[in-house]
């Protein structure tokens, strides 16, 4: 064997790796940022329809028309809105104490409303014209042009009555309601057409904190229990086999709550804090999904990511890495923990370069395919990542892509999958 920069001290481990098949590059990185100011104001639990990125500012619902840049407001009710926001099409749906309201959002008049007991945890639609809200134990199903109750779905519970709920998590797809909640027993799957639970999948000892369904899939997001430790996890569950698969997160210590998104192409967004991370349909981490603490993704528009900053909406091309980048890609990191090899993502951010495992530093290049050096406050620091590649005759893949990273605080191989 013949290495180009170096003699490993790690030949086993790297053998161990040499028949992993090709990582595919990450989305996006973004370029200049369009700008809508939201004129003093805020919206938060803001969801993307059509050519508007819709939230709640305590008791109205605002409207951002992302293609004309213009903020108005739509919908006002004399109580606060409680914090969930659903569109579906050219209607919306939100819930003041006691009361859900269906919207027509080019309007901005009220379809329908309709009483419901208990507090609300969710709503949402469920396929054309029914509209739901669910509580602690069940979910009520109205018609969304009338208000007229359809169906009350009991959804049974563990958590004796008086204590105080666990988050919990949702998703729809198609006429089924997906439910993350440790006092349901895991993922509770309803059916809203037929007014039943369809299915109960259980996942002992976790806290979802968020719940996405895509490519016959649910992927769950939150923290589970691991020997005695709450940790982060995600999971993909196949909707017809049943199979848990524990997913590669892109960093260890994630900043919670979490969210997933539906990205591009079938992809799932994971989002923790300001950064954002994709997945694709069967659970590979493709890498980051723009630079963090800017603001939070609120999903896509017109091929670009709209990010919810608070006081303002951003727009960012999302920018391919060129074709044949020789750092771009997914690796796994030998030396990087002890006794431990985790998935790391290697994505292009503008001119430079971020790896999910340290997702606030920027890397560019010093030497063009040969080096990438940390860029700090406009100085290149210290911390280095070296590119060479490992050479096996013997083998049916006759050349690997393995990276030497030498920082201050550690040094490891990242050797590409």
């Amino acid at each position: 064997m013949r290495v180009s920069f170096l003699t490993l001290t790690l030949p086993a481990l790297v053998a161990a790796f040499v028949l992993a098949t090709p990582g595919r590059p990450d989305d996006p990185a973004p370029e200049n940022p369009a700008r809508i100011d939201l004129g003093g104001s805020c919206i938060w639990n803001t969801v993307v329809g059509g050519d508007h990125l819709y939230g709640l500012n305590y008791d109205r619902v605002r409207a951002v028309d992302l293609k004309q840049r213009k903020v108005r407001d739509i919908f006002q009710t004399p109580q606060r809105l409680e914090p969930f926001l659903a569109v579906e099409g050219k209607l919306g749906c939100v819930a003041s104490r006691g009361r859900l309201h269906v919207i027509d959002l080019a309007a901005g008049q009220e379809v329908c409303s309709a009483e419901f007991p208990g507090d609300v945890r969710g709503l949402g639609f469920a396929g054309p014209g029914r509209a739901f809200v669910r509580g602690d134990r069940t979910v009520t199903v109205f018609d969304a042009k009338t208000g007229k109750l359809l169906h009350t779905i009991d959804l049974g519970g563990q958590k004796p009555p008086g204590e105080s709920p666990s988050p919990s998590a949702q998703d729809v797809d198609g006429a089924r309601l997906f439910i993350g909640s440790p006092d349901l027993g895991g993922l509770v799957v309803a059916d809203l057409e037929r007014g039943e639970v369809a299915e109960r999948l259980p996942m002992r000892d976790w806290r979802p904190e968020a719940v996405r369904v895509a490519g016959g899939r649910a992927f769950m997001a939150g923290a589970r229990l691991s020997y005695g430790i709450w940790i982060n996890g995600l999971v993909a569950i196949d909707l017809k086999t049943k199979e848990v698969k524990h997913l590669a997160l892109p960093a260890e210590n994630l900043k919670r709550p979490c969210a997933l998104l539906s990205g591009p192409g079938g992809t799932v967004i994971l989002t923790c804090d300001d950064t954002a991370h994709q997945y694709d349909a069967e659970g590979k981490l493709l890498g980051g999904f723009g630079p963090p603490k800017r603001g939070r993704l609120a999903g896509f528009w017109n091929g670009q990511a709209v990010l919810d900053c608070i006081d303002r909406v951003e727009l960012m091309t999302a920018a391919r890495p060129e074709p044949g980048d020789p750092w771009v890609g997914n690796y796994i990191a030998v030396g990087l923990h002890p006794a431990q090899a985790s998935e790391v993502a290697i994505t292009r951010d503008g001119d430079g370069y971020r790896l999910s495992s340290f997702p606030d530093r920027k890397f560019v290049e010093a030497e063009k395919g040969v080096t990438l050096v940390v860029k700090e406050d406009g100085r290149t620091g210290l911390d280095r990542i070296s590119t060479g590649t490992a050479h096996f005759p013997a083998s049916r893949e006759k050349q690997v892509v393995i990276l030497k990273a030498e920082f201050c605080y550690a040094e490891f191989y990242l050797i590409r999958k």
